[in-house]
């Protein structure tokens, strides 16, 4: 091909708004939160672990059929006012998670991220900034949780990376405190070993920071967890605090094992 002599239509796609396909027999209705299942499909938000954030509806799309027969255009960019279950002002700033598909919270079960809490309206509602939840797509996530790329940023002092086994007990500085920054994370927790009671009880773990060792993890995540299973959190590492993977160990033939692994980002002041 050759150099332009003359003005070119060049086909493009509005930033902040993306079509993805609906999942079989789904109804997403306008203003929602959207998630992408599993297998890729867009579903109504919901507090479920896998999931992934994708962004807000901006119309009202049923899918009748199978899987792809529909396609809906979400918003992946913007501040989007939205029900929270118990906030605060001091949350301003902070990551909030996807309770239902009209609600957030700074807490969850499973830490399905949907964006930063923008400005606080009151106890129950305020406007959360979804861009940077939007932007972990499936194919980035995919790639931390393969290590791509990890080991540069990890060796740059931008991350860790440990396993622990079923015999794990009691907290685990898996990065150290920043004594002067909050730190934007993504951690990703994979299934080592497949969970189960057995004679006994399965390995338990709960990820947080100091002071609030279950900020990023609940400890019923990984409960009957099954080998290779990936789960993906996001959230801010407060300054002066370490991140830590508490463990409670296994007993009689219970299993349990895990690999995690944190990339941490100065946020901004």
């Amino acid at each position: 091909m050759t150099a332009l002599s003359k003005d070119r239509e060049t086909a493009h796609k509005a930033s902040g708004l993306k079509s993805y396909p609906v999942a079989a027999t789904t109804t997403i209705y306008k203003g929602s939160l959207v998630c992408l299942n599993s297998s890729g499909y867009a579903i109504p938000a919901t507090d479920t672990a896998g999931l992934r954030f994708i962004g807000v509806a901006s119309e009202k799309v049923i899918n009748n059929g199978d899987n792809g027969n529909a396609s809906i255009n979400v918003y992946t960019e913007g501040l989007f006012k939205f029900t929270a279950t118990s906030i605060s002002q001091a949350m301003v700033g902070e990551p909030m998670y996807v309770k239902d598909d009209q609600t957030v919270d700074d807490v969850s079960t499973n830490g399905v991220f949907c964006g930063m809490l923008a400005e606080y309206i009151s106890a129950t509602g305020g406007w959360i900034d979804i861009g940077v939840a939007a932007r972990l797509n499936q194919s980035a996530i995919g790639k931390v949780a393969a290590g791509a790329g990890v080991a540069a940023l990890i060796s740059a002092g931008l991350g860790a990376s440990a396993a622990y086994d079923k015999a794990t007990t009691g907290a685990k500085t898996l990065l150290a405190a920043d004594a002067d920054d909050n730190r934007a994370a993504i951690i990703v927790v994979t299934v080592t070993e497949a969970f189960a009671d057995g004679t006994g009880g399965q390995t338990v773990f709960i990820i947080g920071e100091t002071g609030t060792t279950n900020k990023f993890m609940a400890n019923t995540v990984l409960v009957n967890a099954s080998l290779g299973d990936v789960f993906v959190f996001a959230g801010s590492i407060t300054a002066a605090k370490d991140l830590l993977v508490t463990g409670t160990p296994a007993t009689g033939t219970g299993t349990g094992a895990i690999a995690v692994t944190v990339l941490a980002l100065p946020a901004e002041s």
